[in-house]
């Protein structure tokens, strides 16, 4: 895009506004009819901007100390640091895969779904508790079988038919207790806290709720010469 200069008629002192193009052309003023070699008007010294003071500072005589000698503040250089291309929020380090602040995966380039569940309530604890509590009743109904088999069961088939039910009978008892102890076990002592169950929402309409459409100004097109057409002045051609 060229530069615009000013051109001042030397007969009618008429300012003109033009491109940097027609320096050394002769052109024709519309005002006067006046033909002459267009040349860029040099600023005045007196419409030259004065260089702005440098406040004074005054001491105060009360308190000498109050105003002391004054200096700029240093400037450091900042570390640029990486930020996440989705929300250019700043990664603690180089390395992250995954952007803590909008989920945004940077080797998939992909952002993680967003999800909401449904706070957890007592009745979620004890639905998730009492098949444990069950499972421990019958363990120990298992074992207390097995006392009762070995102390107080007697069995009038003979041997060795009484004594292989009897093991037969424990044999199945241990199996109860051990199956029954080891769920008991790991859903009270390693997960006794129950499962979270997802909200049920629309995120299309969340998201069309929270963001807003970016409005971006008009880029203009770019001026050429054939922009000074009605301008105050005629080009002429040199001879």
């Amino acid at each position: 895009m060229p530069a615009v200069i000013t051109v001042v008629c030397p007969k009618c002192k008429k300012a003109i506004q033009a491109p940097d193009s027609v320096v050394g052309k002769r052109i024709k003023c519309k005002s006067c009819q006046n033909v002459f070699a267009a040349a860029a008007e040099e600023p005045s010294a007196a419409s030259a901007p004065k260089p702005a003071e440098a406040p004074v500072v005054k001491k105060s005589l009360d308190h000498p100390d109050e105003w002391g000698e004054i200096k700029a503040y240093s400037v450091e250089p900042l570390k640029e640091k990486p930020r996440c291309p989705f929300c250019a929020w700043e990664l603690e380090y180089a390395d992250d895969i995954v952007c803590l602040h909008c989920g945004y995966n940077l080797q998939t380039r992909e952002r993680l779904a967003q999800q909401a569940f449904e706070p957890l309530s007592g009745m979620d604890y004890f639905k998730w508790h009492i098949g444990p509590v069950f499972c421990i009743l019958l363990a120990m109904a298992a074992i207390g079988t097995i006392v009762f088999i070995w102390v107080a069961w007697e069995l009038d088939w003979g041997y060795p038919w009484s004594e292989a039910m009897k093991v037969y009978c424990s044999a199945m008892c241990v199996a109860v207790a051990y199956f029954a102890g080891k769920f008991a076990l790991m859903r009270m002592i390693f997960h006794p806290q129950p499962p979270q169950r997802e909200k049920a929402i629309d995120l299309n309409k969340l998201q069309e709720g929270e963001s807003k459409p970016i409005r971006r100004p008009r880029r203009s097109d770019d001026e050429d010469d054939d922009d000074y057409e009605d301008e105050d002045y005629d080009e002429e051609d040199d001879d």
